[in-house]
Formats: C-alpha cells, structure tokens, sequence
C-alpha cells in the first residue's frame, strides 16, 4: 500500500514495549514501527516488518490517539502482511462504514465536487 499510494517515511513510533529488533532496507536501519504518509490522497499508515506482540498494542494505540490523531478528521484501520512475490501484490480498496462516507465514495467515482 505504501508503494501503491507514493507515501513517504514521516518519521517513527518507539516504545519500550515494541521488540528491539531493526530491519535494514538499502543497508539502512529501519525502526520497528514506521510511519509513512502522503497528501493525495490524505492518508497515514503505519509499518512494521514483523508482527507486534499483543503487550504492544496499548502503546501503539495509546501514541497513534495521542500524538497521531489530532492531524486526521478520520480514521481507518488496516491489517495484513507484506506481499511475498510481486505477483502477490494487490489493488488498495475500501468499503465505507457510514452512510456520509458511501456517499462521499460515490461522489468521487462519479467525479463530482461538493464545491
């Protein structure tokens, strides 16, 4: 998805309860959990190359609501693995919840502004 959506690394999320553990990309360190972002469209993810322990879950969440979500008018959740082979690969999809994000979703499939 990072790729997908040309979203770039903002910075990263560290926590004592996070595993010590780095990966390297391109004979870099890279941080547990890393934080990309774009603006077209507006979105922030957050990565990680190996599966967090469930006694990371309350950091992880308690930083993303309290340093994170001030910067978002919403929120969506993701979770999966990395794709293994490029032919693995897959298309970013979405499914509204609500009905004022159905409506929006329509609104740009039929490419009308609300302006």
């Amino acid at each position: 998805m990072t790729k997908q959506l040309g979203l770039q690394h903002h910075g990263n999320l560290v926590s004592e309860e996070f595993p010590p553990v780095l990966s390297y990309q391109n004979r870099r360190a890279r941080d547990t959990v890393r934080v990309y972002g774009g603006t077209t469209p507006p979105v922030m993810t957050l990565q990680s190359d190996l599966a967090l322990p469930p006694m990371a879950y309350k950091p992880l969440s308690r930083c993303v609501h309290e340093q994170l979500a001030e910067e978002f008018d919403r929120a969506i959740f993701l979770a999966g693995v990395p794709a293994q082979r490029e032919t693995d690969l897959g298309t970013v999809t979405a499914i509204a919840t609500t009905a004022a994000l159905e409506f929006e979703e329509l609104m740009v499939r039929c490419s009308i502004s609300d302006s």
